[in-house]
């Protein structure tokens, strides 16, 4: 009768977190807070409903012994433990699961240290310089690391001492998680607004807030508040009940400022990443399509996971009223979704800031990346390649044409590169190329490019046509590189789940499932990588380049103009040139020689004694 006692009371009114301190039947008579457990219970429906139920079950030994200790539901005299829970009764915690995830977070901090140790280094190898203090000063790349280490940091330390300490303790640590996480989001909002409102922003440099951070301080300084309250509320009041309210009323403050940041971070990045309005847009090259959709993909993906995140924490909240009617199936399924959405929530901060060398880069913390912009030097060589005209210092004519050669091949005379063009304002021996040359050229560079226009007078090139879904421009090596990628991503769920099914030891399977999940994300970054280098080179292998066409030019003189009207034989001729005023010099012939192709002018003047 005690178990049935126990049972009732415990499906009526289950054991929350300290379920672990629950009563186990045979310990003792009844306490007195089990017998007012009762006594409610019988007053309801329900309550008798459920007595009669126990009873039943019991005398026909279908019941579970001590009801599964809270943590599970009774199936035929067969306990379905939470997920976090283990054992016969459901008695002990799982710590496969905190180990699993916990293993996860840990692997992602460890992602987020080695990334702000390699911009660090990078950052150092910059400087002509070097100084230490310039290199530790914070910009925004390096905030956004530090803060992903810390928010993973304290979610791992979470789940692997879920079983080793307090339960207030492990709620004060998973509370924690949230307003970490947070300021990375606000800054993000911070610098998208600056970017939005402001017009005179360098984005090829590393920097920090500007006149936003007086929001981002505000904003930060409210989340902290709350969980400076909270940590210190929990450790000074000793009643459970007050303290559980106080960490909901917490969570829900959280998860309310979470959809507050949600918001803003749609206003302004619908503005700048698909209206592609703001002060930033003062370029007149067109957006790269490639970029575009993958800073809208990536934008959408993080409002929506923060959005979620925020439901899930209303919904935990709120447990109480609707968990408990679901089916334990269905309550484990919640709590695996909730820990996939907080993890997808911080991983999407190491994917967007991948390039550790060049963050000007990034699309996240510059948005001129989405106009199609060529990675060039600082340095402009258009002085040193500007056609000067020079004085002809005795020499008997002055030439203001030459021989035109391809700057890629150096070869006029192919055929087969189609026509000579000047596609650009350079001067000199740069300034003609074949049409195939350039296409070709531009083909092999579209890893490094992203507008295409000329690397010594920064022109961009006009170009025309569209884009073939076939690339022609592609290399047997992308191929190849592509299909194995897509042979490893497929490959490697059977190979885990054959592995994990025929070892026995938990540790090797979690290892074994970290190990496939980072190497499908990695599969799946080369992945979009090889797909983004197809489509460039696919509508790169289509383009045609206007430029001026060149005419042929060769480089010696026309008979023309080697021919001199017949003069009486001077004892001595002297070189001059005409007058400053334009008239001829007196006793003089004058031979002008001009090239039909305009493209070569002769004049020689000889002056008679």
């Amino acid at each position: 009768m005690a178990g049935t006692l126990k049972q009732l009371s415990t499906s009526i009114f289950p054991v929350s977190g300290g379920s672990d301190q629950a009563l186990r039947v045979g310990d003792g008579d009844l306490t007195q807070g089990l017998t007012t457990s009762v006594d409610r219970a019988l007053q309801t429906t329900a309550g008798r409903l459920e007595w009669l139920t126990l009873m039943f079950r019991e005398m026909n030994g279908e019941g579970c012994q001590h009801n599964c200790s809270g943590h599970g539901s009774c199936d035929n005299g067969q306990c379905i433990c939470m997920v976090q829970y283990a054992g016969d009764f459901c008695q002990d915690q799982n710590r496969g699961y905190f180990v699993a995830f916990g293993s996860i977070f840990a692997t992602l901090s460890a992602v987020a240290i080695i990334q702000l140790v390699l911009c660090i280094h990078n950052e150092y190898a910059k400087q002509k310089h070097k100084s230490i203090r310039k290199v530790l000063r914070i910009n925004a790349q390096k905030l956004l690391y530090a803060l992903t280490f810390f928010a993973t940091a304290i979610k791992g330390i979470y789940f692997f001492t879920k079983w080793s300490i307090s339960d207030i303790a492990s709620s004060n640590l998973s509370s924690a998680f949230y307003p970490v996480m947070l300021s990375g989001f606000s800054f993000i909002i911070c610098f998208w607004a600056e970017a939005f409102h402001l017009g005179d922003i360098k984005f090829d440099k590393p920097r920090f807030l500007g006149k936003s951070i007086i929001g981002f301080l505000v904003f930060n300084f409210l989340m902290y508040s709350l969980l400076f309250i909270q940590l210190v509320a929990t450790d000074v009041i000793d009643d459970p009940i007050t303290t559980e309210l106080i960490t909901k009323v917490c969570n829900s403050c959280f998860a309310c400022l979470m959809i507050v940041a949600v918001v803003f971070f749609l206003v302004y990045g619908v503005e700048v990443y698909f209206k592609v309005h703001g002060a930033f847009n003062s370029k007149t090259g067109s957006v790269d399509p490639w970029q575009l959709h993958a800073s809208r993909l990536g934008l959408i993906a993080q409002a929506l996971l923060q959005l979620f995140t925020a439901l899930f924490i209303i919904a935990d909240v709120k447990r109480d009223i609707w968990k408990n009617r679901l089916p334990i199936i269905s309550q484990n399924f919640y709590d695996i979704g909730f820990r996939i959405v907080e993890f997808g929530v911080v991983l999407w901060f190491p994917c967007v800031l991948w390039n550790c060398k060049s963050p000007e880069n990034l699309w996240v913390l510059n948005p001129t990346t989405l106009f199609k912009s060529l990675k060039t030097s600082e340095k402009n060589e258009t002085d040193a390649v500007k056609d000067s005209n020079q004085e002809n210092y005795g020499s008997l004519y002055q030439v203001h044409g030459g021989k035109q050669d391809c700057w890629i091949c150096y070869d006029p005379d192919r055929t087969d590169v189609g026509s000579l063009i000047q596609p650009c304002q350079c001067r000199g021996d740069v300034s003609s190329v074949h049409h195939e040359c350039l296409r070709k050229w531009l083909i092999e560079c579209a890893d490094q490019q992203k507008e295409l226009k000329c690397k010594v007078c920064n022109e961009p090139y006009k170009v025309s046509g569209g884009w073939s879904w076939f690339p022609r421009g592609l290399k047997p090596r992308h191929w190849l590189q592509t299909f194995l990628v897509l042979i490893v991503i497929t490959s490697v769920p059977f190979i885990t789940y054959a592995v994990t099914h025929s070892v026995t030891s938990l540790y090797i399977r979690i290892f074994v499932i970290g190990v496939c999940v980072l190497l499908e994300i990695g599969c799946l970054r080369v992945l979009a990588s090889s797909f983004g280098v197809c489509y460039k080179r696919g509508r790169l292998s289509t383009i045609t380049i206007a430029g001026r066409e060149v005419s042929s030019v060769t480089g010696t003189l026309p008979n023309s103009a080697l021919s001199l009207p017949a003069c009486a034989s001077p004892p001595d001729v002297n070189v001059g040139s005409l007058g400053d005023n334009g008239s001829d010099v007196s006793n003089s012939c004058v031979v002008t020689s001009h090239d039909y192709s305009n493209s070569l002018s002769v004049k020689a003047v000889i002056e008679q004694s």
